[in-house]
């Protein structure tokens, strides 16, 4: 009768391995939704950028505005002798001086900096993409853990039921001791391999709660599959959206503010004209008189050519930079997608051939053990291999899922729908 109850434990053992991946989660696990929004909205990395962004926007205006005015006051012809002697032939000057930006000065500095300030802006952009990578990458590796946990209680439980009936058939005399210790051995690896993998559990939530700041954590696991009919996208198709990289468009973005830098220096070797106007009084005559001057650097030695030059190489320097970091990103779209194509065919070789052909083993096996052809060790080890071959599907589905996830921060492109990683 206890063989009966053995056998349709294990038959249903399948049954309910699946059922671990599709179950209703409580409600105090976080979707991989709630999860990035508490990154993006909280992490203390991110609410640096506001600060660079506020600074360039300062930057911005203080360029926008004229160079402030000079004023000049001069008093001639006094303290000689004579005419001259004391202040009664003074000559008294009060000017105001103003700088005239030509050639677009102005606005070319102002264009710069805000090209500047969307660099910024750019760098913050990436790094919210980086971290929402992060956060799904530790969500999946929670979400499998959570998974392998189940499973491990399922065999756990397994064990104490195998105990239990050996212990029973000892008493009626068709067993050995040794099939007990067998048991008892084999019921505290699982009790140890259980702990570990919860332990294991426990830090990985605590780590992910760091990427929003948390120091403790609020929740007990995370929501969502694994496993789900799912379409790959194509290489050609990532290959073209490679273009949308955060990288390559802060690269592209700095590349463009240093041509703007060139134009500037360009602008800059036309030297600007400062204009004077006032009022001088002539105490010998006792009028008033205006007084207008214009003066202008000679650019006879310095022409700024050396400045344009250097800003030229810059452009270069970055243009070669782009041009690096693209090869290499596209080497890396390359290898993830080869990583990804692996982990595909694992799975349907897991699911389709060799899941199936344990669990017939392990059916084999335990009917062979109702007969007394094999021993509980003979069991134990069968359903022990169909539980690693369960364990390497999940791994491989979240090797996939894994690779999904950085494809698609590196093209910033969505493969998978939100139901496709959440419970509904």
């Amino acid at each position: 009768m206890y063989r009966r109850h053995i056998f349709i434990f294990i038959i249903f053992i399948p049954v309910l391995s699946v059922s671990l991946l599709r179950g209703a989660e409580p409600p105090n696990y976080l979707t991989i939704n709630e999860i990035i929004q508490k990154v993006i909205t909280n992490n203390p990395e991110l609410r640096q950028f506001q600060w660079d962004l506020a600074q360039g926007d300062s930057e911005v205006r203080e360029l926008s505005l004229f160079p402030n005015p000079e004023v000049d006051v001069e008093i001639e012809n006094f303290g000689g002798s004579k005419e001259v002697k004391g202040l009664s032939g003074a000559e008294y000057t009060f000017m105001v001086g103003q700088e005239i930006p030509l050639k677009g000065k102005r606005k070319k500095r102002v264009q710069a900096a805000k090209m500047e300030t969307n660099i910024r802006l750019l760098h913050r952009d990436g790094k919210k993409l980086e971290l929402s990578a992060e956060a799904k990458a530790r969500f999946l590796d929670i979400l499998l853990m959570q998974e392998k946990i189940k499973l491990r209680r399922e065999m756990l439980k397994l064990s104490l039921l195998f105990l239990e009936k050996i212990t029973l058939r000892i008493q009626a005399g068709k067993a050995s001791e040794v099939e007990q210790f067998q048991a008892q051995v084999s019921l505290s690896r699982s009790r140890m391999t259980l702990a570990t993998l919860e332990r294991e559990h426990k830090t990985a939530l605590l780590e992910l709660a760091g990427l929003w700041g948390a120091h403790q954590v609020s929740f007990v696991g995370v929501a969502g599959q694994l496993d789900g009919e799912q379409v790959l996208p194509l290489l050609s198709d990532l290959e073209k959206k490679l273009a949308a990289n955060a990288l390559l468009k802060q690269l592209a973005a700095e590349t463009a503010h240093l041509r703007a830098l060139v134009v500037l220096a360009r602008a800059q070797s036309r030297p600007n004209p400062t204009v004077n106007g006032g009022l001088r009084w002539l105490s010998d005559v006792g009028s008033t008189a205006f007084i207008v001057s214009v003066s202008m650097p000679i650019p006879l030695f310095n022409k700024n050519r050396e400045s344009i030059t250097r800003a030229q190489y810059a452009v270069s320097k970055a243009q070669s930079r782009e041009k690096a970091a693209h090869a290499a990103l596209l080497n890396k779209l390359h290898t993830l997608f080869r990583q990804m194509e692996t982990a595909q065919s694992n799975v349907l070789m897991l699911k389709e051939t060799i899941m199936p052909g344990a669990a017939q083993a392990a059916d084999g096996i335990l009917k062979g053990w109702q007969m007394g052809k094999y021993n509980y060790l003979n069991v134990m080890e069968a359903y022990r291999t169909q539980l690693e071959v369960r364990e390497e599907y999940l791994e491989n589905l979240a090797a996939l899922r894994q690779s999904i996830t950085k494809l698609e921060s590196l093209t910033a492109s969505e493969f998978l729908t939100t139901d496709q990683t959440t419970n509904q």
